[in-house]
């Protein structure tokens, strides 16, 4: 690709003119600027721009943490391992024979549900037949305009 001198004289005059337009209607940033409090204003006391470097802040809040009470992890489990040689069931055996008892129990419950059922309905089946049986066998009286009178 070959520019002739005409055609880079116009590229830089039109680049001249768009760089005066550029100047005139642009916006400078400068490159230190003055420190704003305007954001601080609505929170007192805070300083923005303040803040420590991460890994002393990390530092920090390490230090303000409790440690792990690795000691109390280990005595409970020594107190585990010697109650269970001891012949003590531990709380997870307890626990197993609870959640056996309470399934046990469970199914129990279940089976006297549907024990009830069935029992009602032969009950209200019993109870619709001797109504039938009672109709049938009631007598109703005689109206005193049925009978002949002297």
């Amino acid at each position: 690709l070959r520019i002739t001198a005409d055609e880079m004289s116009e590229l830089q005059s039109t680049l001249g003119v768009r760089r005066s337009q550029v100047e005139r209607c642009g916006e400078t940033w400068e490159s230190q600027p003055q420190e704003s409090a305007a954001d601080a204003k609505s929170i007192p006391g805070v300083k923005f721009g303040s803040a420590p470097h991460v890994a002393d802040w990390l530092r920090q809040k390490t230090l303000q943490m409790p440690e792990e009470d690795i000691t109390r992890d280990e005595l409970t489990e020594a107190l585990l391992k010697v109650l269970a040689a001891n012949g003590a069931p531990s709380s997870m055996q307890k626990l197993e024979e609870i959640s056996g008892c309470l399934a046990d129990l469970q199914k129990e419950l279940v089976e006297q549900r549907d024990s009830l059922g069935v029992q009602k309905e032969e009950l209200a089946r019993r109870e619709a037949e001797l109504k039938a049986q009672l109709e049938a066998l009631e007598v109703k009286p005689e109206k005193p305009m049925d009978r002949d009178y002297p």
